[in-house]
């Protein structure tokens, strides 16, 4: 029989009950599939506590290395005073190989967030761009959010608005940390090494990796970069 706690932590399993549609929440060194088999959905796996809320990874992510299948904005600066209003996007997407922003204008006349979310929407569905990466603007906790389906690294960091309305950064919620440190001792991609400690263990000895990044050396190493 499975364990449920109300307070759940990093790596536990989140399970959807399928009579209540409660979500449930089972310690990962408790977890059995055969326990919950009939009873509950596996929605994902815990990833961080987001105030009162559980962030949850798809338990598919690993497939393509993406932790979330949709990203989204908050919005400022647009007016709703029944006037018209231009806001200029300036997005990548998959049209142009993800080559570089393409700008898209939509025209809005609102005197209420719901007017205007659904003039945004309209201007979406009628673009294949828009449609493509199932674009599309709602409410969130008294804020206009806009999402699309996450596709592609660019994006997180390029996407941006002018003009009738401003967006902010992507997912402000999820607090991000690149200093993933790896066995090596380094992190990101650049072979910066950020744990010298760690480093001098891994490459003290020829450990028999083929490439100069991840193998051995054959002489001291005196600098905090690798040598390609």
């Amino acid at each position: 029989m499975a364990k449920f706690v109300r307070i759940p932590k990093r790596g536990d399993i989140a399970a959807n009950d399928l009579v209540t549609r409660k979500t449930m929440y089972i310690p990962l060194e408790q977890y059995k599939a055969s326990d919950i088999a009939g009873t509950h959905e596996v929605l994902g796996v815990v990833a961080g506590i987001i105030g009162n809320e559980a962030l949850i990874v798809h338990p598919d992510c690993g497939t393509t290395a993406k932790w979330t299948n949709r990203l989204w904005w908050y919005c400022t600066g647009y007016t709703l005073d029944g006037e018209s209003h231009t806001i200029t996007f300036s997005l990548r997407f998959a049209s142009n190989s993800w080559a570089s922003n393409i700008t898209k204008t939509v025209t809005y006349s609102a005197s209420s967030l719901s007017a205007l979310i659904s003039a945004i929407n309209t201007a979406f569905a009628d673009d294949a761009d828009f449609t493509a990466q199932e674009w599309y603007a709602d409410e969130y906790d008294g804020k206009l959010r806009l999402t699309c389906e996450g596709l592609h690294w660019s994006q997180l960091g390029y996407n941006s608005a002018s003009g009738g309305l401003a967006i902010g950064g992507c997912m402000p919620e999820i607090v991000s940390n690149a200093n993933m440190r790896r066995k090596h001792g380094g992190n990101r991609g650049e072979g910066a090494i950020s744990s010298m400690a760690r480093a001098l263990i891994y490459y003290r000895g020829d450990n028999g990796a083929s490439s100069a990044y991840l193998g051995g050396r054959t002489t001291e190493q005196t600098s905090i970069k690798q040598t390609y």
